[in-house]
């Protein structure tokens, strides 16, 4: 009941007081008001009817002197019902136990089935009417038939006879299913033990049942007492594993254990399998229950405790097993009877009668006190009732609930002073249940006792440390005053208690306000007392010791962890898979150098990982704040340049990663990292370095076609690998040149066609009309050409360009459209020249790599190909829906050009080219032309037409017809009606899907990632890109459609066939086909990690990449690029004077 349910006043404070403290005044207060409020609850019983509280050790005298663990077996025992008094108040510790009570025992705690309607004894000295020990009956018999005991003698079991300590330690072991065990375990060598126990003894010692007395022996024929045997038991009873399974599953019992509990028990543990099988099911007064509650199995899946969402009534609940085979159809199921809960006991939880004076002598209000209480229901569990559902009478003062809990703040009326008595009355009206109790008010508090727990959260959740830097952290301190009670007032806290901080990273209080450095707040994490707030001045990680003074003289200390955020507290290598060279060094070409770059994994104490910018921040430019310490064998350089503090890359794609600048030995390197706030910490990365590179081999990076058909070419392209297996891009070897001999030979078979025959030529041209190098034939003839492979200096001479090398270099055949047929071969030798010794300038002749090309006649029947018609880097020929995600539609009819030409002519990396591929009956694919029909010339072999079946979804640009433009979501199937190698007309289709889906950025590529570069090259130039020349070179956009979007060089420079390069991430003035791919894309460009100057010095337009650098004193910026979709790529740039 609430306060205000009842007509008694509760809180009277107009009633005179009893008695005055030792003082001789008018009294104010009659005792008959104490009194009445007896009697008020006399009519009810301080138990409910008809039940029983579960008792514990407090409810015995005998008791009270034990330690905490003991006391807790007892209470344990006590509660379960295993135990209880000789008598009223007295447990009876020392008393002998006798045979009966052993009975008792065993058959509870070794879960026996008792069958409690015996009236019989197969022991003719046990009697159901025995006033004495009649009781265990039912118990003798069932301890009987387990085999923990056959009787005392032929047909008695003598139930008041002792029991010994060497028979309480047989029957404990035998209870345990250890019988033969205990047999065959060697015994004891002590006198005080007869020799049939011996063996019993020493098992009962090594399961620690039981233990040797103070001198050594076990006085195993001496009578064991009731505290033998509830320990004993207790220690039984945690190891007991049940009864042996028989391999049928069974309900042994079936319980409530609280007011919303049932408690399952099975008579054997579940397998693994079995625990996924098995289910329970369950039915109150005959009606399935299938939600409502939850199941929650014991560790050793015997128990499975079934709580309810709601409490218990009147019910009865059927609960059934199935699920697996083997289970005892007769015990499966199993019924129990359920009543409402019932309040059986209130206890007071105060220490004292005595409580604190609360007024000053002005009484003024210091604090009110905090009263505690213990309501137990019918099963020996504290109800979840809280102090709202009792009803609570106070003489002598007001109260408040303390939401959510069993306890009341008493606040002492005006004029308490110290003698006076208090009042106070629970009663729980449903269950008929009262307590009263009548308190001595004594002097103030003084706190007297301070108990430190957990660091909580402003939420009131339990945190393991306190993060660097923060201020809502707040200890739990529990402060107690002489008499016991707990005091929660800030003012009183912060008055009594004062904290320590073994170092000044933290500091006590709020921060702010009038009293900043107070410790105690206001209540925050919401349990009504004040709370200790901890703040942290400093993001370094360490453990602090807080110590708390209580006034009274007590203290008590935590010793707490501060997490620095970002501050590395573990570090690792990341995957690192590459092979070192002796003499490797870097080159700045992205191909070569990834190999020095070695990855680091940090994480802070929080287990959170740290990123680049965290591992730079934590590095400080390998300074004397630097939190790591990084090491590394004679072999191996590190650090850009050699520099020692650049050991970890703080721009550039390589960001955060380990820097090997040099490869100086072979042999076993190492790098060690080590953390300078944690010692402890320390990783090692062990490099194998092997001899320095000499090339080894040749091999295709871009494997030809063996067939060729008039009026195409098909690429070759080749690779150096050195000793090692990789890849061999410059010459790092310096004793030995190294270069590629092509040999080019063949025989036109046919001299029907007029055309030239077929012949090698590199893409890269000289002039307009020609191609660099052009390796031809004449019947019998051979033509080479020497190509050097550049060592790693060149890679710095910016005259070169990346075509300059002969490693992957691009090289065609071609054939024209009224070539010869014929074979002919290309050799590529690789040969390597020493510098130095006898063999000096003599080629040696490492490895040769040779293919055939073969231009075949389509009209001879061997030679018929099979087409198919396909889109051009497409995936799964799905391509972009622009029209409804960019209304192309719209933009082209402002232009007076359909959505698709508009598409193609503004954005052209986001169409599809059509192409044919051509394969032989074997399956050899053969190169054929794709390019679009030329009616002038009638060239056959080429796409006549290109149409859609739904042009609304994807139609063909007016201004190249060989392409498609994706317009509304939707599928279309395009038709191509093309002219195959003998001249024949021949249609393919595709089938195309258009999805209305923004271009997500897949990847971005940079052809360089780091340089570096005159400052004179760049400062003030006007027309400078991130991939300008002196820069990245080329960037290669992807997105999910398969589009590839590049620009290469400077806007308006040639490319490897002299043309204008590629433009078409913006569109740049003057430059012819430049567009501006970057309105779809939407990439942004930004300048970070400025360095050795004024960052404005710097600055990149974010829409087109395009640089301004004026600066005489920046020595490095880094220049990134991001797509909405988050990936990213970055550019390190150093410059040089």
């Amino acid at each position: 009941m609430r306060e205000s349910s009842s007509n008694l006043s509760k809180q009277n404070s107009q009633q005179p007081k009893d008695i005055r403290g030792g003082e001789k005044k008018v009294m104010k207060k009659s005792l008959s008001t104490i009194l009445s409020l007896a009697m008020a609850f006399s009519m009810f019983s301080s138990v409910a009817f008809g039940e029983e509280a579960k008792k514990s050790s407090a409810d015995f005298s005998d008791l009270k002197d034990l330690d905490a663990a003991t006391k807790a077996k007892f209470d344990e025992m006590i509660s379960a019902g295993v135990f209880d008094g000789v008598k009223e108040g007295t447990f009876g510790l020392k008393d002998k136990m006798n045979r009966a009570q052993f009975a008792k025992v065993a058959a509870l705690i070794f879960k026996l089935q008792v069958d409690s309607s015996l009236k019989t004894s197969s022991f003719t000295d046990v009697k159901a009417d025995d006033p004495a020990n009649g009781y265990a009956l039912p118990y003798i018999e069932a301890v009987k038939k387990a085999g923990i005991t056959d009787g005392y003698a032929p047909g008695e079991f003598n139930p008041a006879g002792e029991v010994t300590k060497e028979q309480l330690a047989t029957f404990l072991i035998r209870g345990l299913n250890k019988d033969a065990e205990g047999k065959a375990t060697p015994g004891v060598s002590d006198k005080t033990v007869s020799d049939w126990a011996k063996g019993y003894v020493a098992l009962a010692l090594q399961l620690k049942l039981l233990s040797s007395g103070t001198d050594g022996t076990f006085g195993g024929t001496s009578a064991a007492t009731r505290d033998l045997l509830v320990l004993g038991s207790y220690e039984a009873k945690q190891q007991y594993k049940g009864p042996a399974f028989n391999g049928k599953y069974a309900i042994a019992s079936l319980k409530a254990t609280d007011a919303n509990v049932l408690t399952l028990q099975l008579n054997g543990a579940l397998s693994e399998e079995a625990a996924k099988a098995l289910k329970i099911e369950v039915k109150r007064d005959g009606n399935a229950v299938t939600s409502g509650y939850t199941t929650k199995w014991s560790d050793d899946k015997t128990t499975a405790t079934l709580t309810f969402e709601s409490k218990f009534q009147d019910n009865k609940f059927d609960v059934t097993i199935s699920g697996v085979d083997n289970i005892d159809s007769a015990a499966k199921t199993a019924s129990v009877t359920t009543t409402p809960e019932k309040i059986t006991k209130i206890d007071f939880l105060t220490a004292s009668d005595t409580i604190p004076l609360t007024r000053d002598k002005n009484d003024k209000l210091i604090q009110k006190v905090r009263i505690d209480f213990k309501a137990t229901n019918q099963y020996g569990v504290k109800t979840n009732l809280n102090a709202s559902n009792f009803d609570i009478r106070v003489n002598g003062g007001t109260f408040s609930n303390i939401a959510g809990e069993q306890a009341i703040n008493l606040t002492e009326e005006e004029g308490t002073e110290r003698n006076d008595r208090i009042s106070i009355s629970i009663m729980h009206q449903d269950s008929g249940v009262q307590v009263n109790k009548i308190f001595t008010v004594g002097d103030e508090s003084l706190v007297s006792k301070v108990e430190v727990g957990d660091l909580l959260n402003a939420a009131g959740v339990k945190i393991d440390a306190i993060e660097a830097n923060s201020t809502n952290n707040y200890l739990d301190v529990k402060a107690y005053d002489q008499y016991g009670f707990r005091v929660e007032d800030k003012n009183v806290l912060n008055d009594d208690v004062s904290v320590n901080f073994s170092d000044n990273d933290l500091e006590e209080g709020p921060g702010t306000g009038d009293r900043p450095n107070d410790p105690f707040v206001d209540d925050v994490v919401g349990d009504t007392a004040a709370d200790m707030q901890i703040r942290s001045t400093n993001n370094e990680e360490k453990e602090i010791t807080i110590t708390v003074y209580a006034r009274g003289g007590n203290s008590a200390s935590k010793t707490v962890k501060v997490k620095a955020s970002k501050i590395p507290a573990t570090v690792e290598f990341g995957s690192y898979n590459y092979t070192l060279a002796e003499g490797d060094q870097l080159t700045g070409d992205e191909d070569v150098d990834k190999k020095f770059y070695i990855p680091l994994i940090a994480k802070d104490s929080k287990g959170e990982l740290l990123d680049a910018d965290d591992i730079v921040t934590a590095y400080a430019d390998g300074g004397k704040d630097s939190k790591f310490d990084i090491r590394s064998t004679s072999g191996l350089t590190l650090g850009k340049n050699g520099n020692k503090n650049a050991e970890i890359a703080t721009t550039g794609a390589y960001k955060g990663y380990l820097v090997v600048s040099s490869v100086d030995r072979k042999g076993t390197q190492s790098i060690t990292v080590s953390l300078e706030d944690h010692r402890e910490v320390s990783t090692t990365l062990n490099i194998s370095v092997s001899d320095p590179r000499e090339a080894d081999s040749i091999k295709f990076s871009a494997t030809p076609k063996k067939y060729i058909v008039g009026g195409t070419d098909t690429e070759v392209k080749y690779k150096i690998y050195d000793q090692n297996g990789t890849e061999m891009k410059y010459s790092t070897d310096s004793e030995n040149d190294y270069k590629v001999r092509l040999t080019y030979t063949g025989t036109a078979t046919s001299t029907a066609g007029t055309g030239e025959d077929v012949y090698l030529a590199s893409k890269e041209k000289s002039d307009a009309n020609n191609r660099k190098v052009k390796l031809s034939t004449v019947s019998g003839n051979t033509y080479s050409a020497d190509f050097p492979l550049l060592t790693a200096a060149a890679v710095k001479d910016t005259t070169l360009d990346p075509w300059d090398n002969f490693f992957d270099k691009s090289f065609k055949f071609y054939s024209t459209a009224n070539s010869p047929t014929g074979t002919w071969t290309l050799k590529a030798t690789l040969i390597k020249v020493p510098k130095k010794g006898s063999n000096a300038g003599k080629e040696i002749e490492l490895d040769t790599l040779s293919t055939t090309i073969e231009r075949i006649d389509p009209n001879k029947s061997e030679n018929k190909l099979t087409y198919e018609a396909y889109l051009d880097k497409g995936v799964n020929n799905t391509i972009l829906a622009a029209d409804d995600y960019y209304d192309v539609n719209n933009k082209g009819a402002a232009q007076g050009v359909t959505g698709s030409t508009y598409l193609y002519n503004n954005y052209k990396k986001l169409t599809k080219e059509v192409k044919l591929r051509a394969k032989k009956v074997n399956g050899e694919e053969v190169a054929v032309p794709s390019g679009f029909y030329n009616a002038t010339t009638g060239k056959a072999n080429s796409i006549i037409s290109v149409t859609s079946n739904n042009p609304l979804v994807a139609n063909i640009p007016t201004s190249a017809g060989n392409f498609v433009a994706g317009l509304e979501a939707g599928t279309a199937k395009i038709s191509v009606l093309f002219r195959n190698a003998k001249g024949d007309q021949e249609s393919k289709t595709i089938d195309v899907t258009t999805k209305n889906e923004g271009p997500a950025v897949a990847s971005i590529a940079l052809r360089k990632t780091d340089k570096t570069v005159d400052r004179a090259t760049i400062n003030g130039n006007t027309n400078l890109y991130l991939w300008s020349k002196e820069l990245a070179e080329k960037i290669t956009v992807k997105d999910q459609f398969g589009d590839e979007v590049v620009s290469e060089f400077t806007p308006g420079a040639p490319n490897e066939e002299l043309n204008a390069a590629d433009q078409f991430l913006i569109k740049a003035n003057g430059v012819t086909g430049s567009q501006n791919t970057n309105d779809v894309l939407n990439l942004n460009f930004y300048i970070s990690d400025v360095t050795g100057g004024d960052a404005s010095g710097v600055s990149i337009n974010n829409q087109t990449g395009q640089i301004t650098f004026n600066s005489t004193t920046i020595t490095g910026f880094t220049v990134n690029v991001i797509a909405p979709s988050g990936v990213t790529a970055a550019f390190g740039v150093t410059v040089s004077n």
